[in-house]
Formats: structure tokens, sequence, C-alpha cells
């Protein structure tokens, strides 16, 4: 009985760290979805475009990648 609910209390533990991740990391691809639909969507150059899909926005003014995505693409 007590190796069942040891099981039980590891799988609800694992539940919990993956709805924890999910609520921290969903905002993020959110973020950079949007950073790359209002940033890189509308550079001029196609590999910048290409080379800022998932990990940075670009900035629409020196049309270069920025790291700082939360930061930057909210200004």
């Amino acid at each position: 009985m007590f190796i069942y609910h040891s099981c039980l209390f590891k799988i609800g533990v694992y539940l919990q760290v993956i709805v924890i991740v999910s609520y921290v990391y969903l905002p993020v691809i959110f973020i950079q979805e949007w950073c790359l639909f209002t940033y890189c969507f509308y550079s001029r150059s196609v590999f910048i475009y290409q080379s800022c899909l998932f990990t940075t926005c670009c900035d629409l003014i020196t049309y270069q990648c920025s790291f700082l995505f939360n930061l930057l693409c909210m200004n």
C-alpha cells in the first residue's frame, strides 16, 4: 500500500511540474511569436526573418535580432 501511495505521489509531483513549466513556458512562446510577427515579419530581409524564428525577434529600426525579446519587443 505504501508503494502504491508513493507512486501516486511521484506522478502527482511530475504533473505539477509539467503544469508549472507549461504556465511559464507558453507565455514565453506567445511573446516570441508576437515579436516575430510584429518585427521580423515586416523586416526587409528574409534571412533575418528566418534566423529570428523561435529564438529571437528583430528590431524594426536596425533589422537586427534581439535576444531581449521580452523587454525590447514590448517597447
